[in-house]
Formats: structure tokens, C-alpha cells, sequence
């Protein structure tokens, strides 16, 4: 193994107590460490990119704060699934949990979901992420090929390095197998996201509308009739609802109440099992 710790010019690195701490913690298989401070904020996107630079390994495995590694073979586990599969990514399920990680609140994806992601043909998936994503980003592990031969991350996006990875790779006909067991621990609220929701959060909001006008919206021939009115939903609501006047917002559910009430029931059933889980 080799690692970086990458900080994106926060103003906050405390350089010599991570490096302390590295040094009395590190194993035998720690081939060598680096840890680096940007001058300037990259964001998320390129940031990742310019990490991978400062690497010499053949696999790349991304943990942002709020990850953590779930149990002491997990990197194993997801490193011999991915010499099994010959593709520039695959990913695996990641425990959804309170920070600290004492609490599990459910696995994502789960069992049905992973089921979807390594039966369907990638066309097909495609159309499944681009109106549900069911990929854990957290729990996904990159080849080298993924940034040398695929292009990496697309700095056109500076927060949203995940949902235009696997829309471009499946639409290009290329798989992302999963692996059914959890890799990685996935603190909810973090930095982009909230609750683990990409679409409640405002700093990903001109991120996601990008990737519905690159990645989707011109391939919407590829879609059934009611998965086009599904993608047009959430990109308007995307798009436009916050400036919307209070008439225009009533006129947009009378048009839209079906996948409103679909959204509404999917994000109870979440809360639910939450609570169950406590």
C-alpha cells in the first residue's frame, strides 16, 4: 500500500500530528506515505484527479471524511473481487451509519439493488442509475486505466465526481460490478451531500443540473415513456422550483403529483428503517 492525505487547501492540515501519528501506526505493508496540501481549492472533482496523480498504484481507493473501512480486510476483500473483473471500476455495498459508526441504519445498495447492478447489460443499468443512483460511490475501488484510459473524473463538475463516472462508463457499454458485502462505512450529512441525499443539497444542485443536461437529457430516446417523464420531473424540480411563484409550484405538482408522491413514500420508508435500526 501506498497513501496520501490530500488536503484541498482548508487551512487546517495539522501536517506534523498526521505524520506522527502514521509513523507510530504504520504496518509493514505501508510501502510509502505522502501528505499533501493545495495551495488553492480544487474542489471535490479535480482535486481527486490531482490525488491520483501523486500516486504510483495500480488500484485506487478513495476515503473522504465520514468513510471508514469495514473491518480489517476489507481492502482485501475488494481488491481480490476486482482482479476478478478485468473493468476500470467496481464497486461493493457501504454501511450507512451515524458518525462514529456506531449505528448501521441500512446497507447501500442492498441485496435487491446489487442484484439489479451485476444482472443488468450496462445500456440497461444506465437507464436505472440515471433515474435512481444505486451505486455506492464510497465503496468503490478504480483501477489506474480508469484515469489513463477513461479520462478519470470530468472537471467540468467541481463537487459531483460520481453519477457522470457511471452514466458515461455504462452508456459506453462498460459494467461496474458489485460486490455483495459491505467494504466501507458511510457516515451520513456529510460535506455535499445530506442524509445521503444528493438532491437535498444545495452545493450539488448546479453540479446535478449539469449532469442531467450532458449525461441524459440528450440520450432520452433511450428511455420508456414514463422513465422520460420520471427524468423530466426531477430535472425541472432541479432547475426551477426555488425561483417558481406559488402558482406555478401548485400548477408543477398537479403535473408531476404521481412521481411526487413515489419521491415522498421512498424517503419515509427511509426515515422508517432508520428507526427500526435504532
Amino acid at each position: 500500500m501506498e497513501l496520501i492525505v490530500s488536503d484541498d487547501a482548508s487551512g487546517a492540515l495539522d501536517r506534523d500530528s498526521i505524520s506522527e501519528y502514521i509513523e507510530k501506526n504504520k504496518k509493514p505493508n505501508l510501502v510509502s506515505y505522502l501528505i499533501n496540501e493545495n495551495k488553492r481549492n480544487l474542489g471535490t472533482v479535480a482535486h481527486a484527479n490531482f490525488a491520483v496523480s501523486l500516486t504510483g498504484g495500480e488500484f485506487i481507493r478513495f476515503a473522504a471524511c465520514g468513510d471508514g473501512f469495514f473491518g480489517k480486510d476489507a481492502l482485501t476483500r475488494l481488491y481480490l473481487f476486482a482482479e476478478k473483473h478485468k473493468v476500470p471500476v467496481v464497486t461493493s455495498k457501504s454501511g450507512v451509519c451515524s458518525h462514529g459508526f456506531s449505528r448501521i441504519y441500512y446497507y447501500f445498495p442492498d441485496s435487491r439493488r446489487v442484484n439489479v447492478i451485476n444482472r443488468r447489460k450496462p445500456a440497461d443499468l444506465y437507464k436505472v442509475i440515471a433515474v435512481s443512483n444505486i451505486i455506492s460511490s464510497a465503496g468503490t475501488l478504480y483501477r489506474r486505466s480508469f484515469f489513463s484510459e477513461n479520462g478519470g473524473f470530468n472537471e467540468a463538475y467541481r463537487y459531483l465526481e460520481d453519477l457522470p463516472t457511471w452514466l458515461r462508463l455504462l452508456r459506453n457499454g462498460i459494467p461496474i460490478p458489485c460486490l455483495e458485502e459491505a467494504t466501507t462505512y458511510y457516515a451520513v450529512d456529510g460535506v455535499s451531500s445530506r442524509d445521503g441525499n444528493a438532491f437535498k443539497s444545495e452545493l450539488l444542485r448546479p453540479d446535478l443540473i449539469k449532469c442531467y443536461e450532458e449525461e441524459i437529457l440528450p440520450y432520452l430516446e433511450r428511455f420508456s415513456f414514463i422513465k422520460r417523464k420520471m427524468i423530466r420531473y426531477q430535472y425541472d424540480k432541479l432547475k426551477s422550483f426555488g425561483s417558481m411563484s406559488r402558482f406555478a409550484k401548485v400548477r408543477f405538482f398537479l403535473v408531476y403529483f404521481p412521481f411526487e408522491i413515489y419521491g415522498k413514500a421512498k424517503s419515509l420508508l427511509k426515515r422508517l428503517l432508520k428507526s427500526v435500526k435504532r
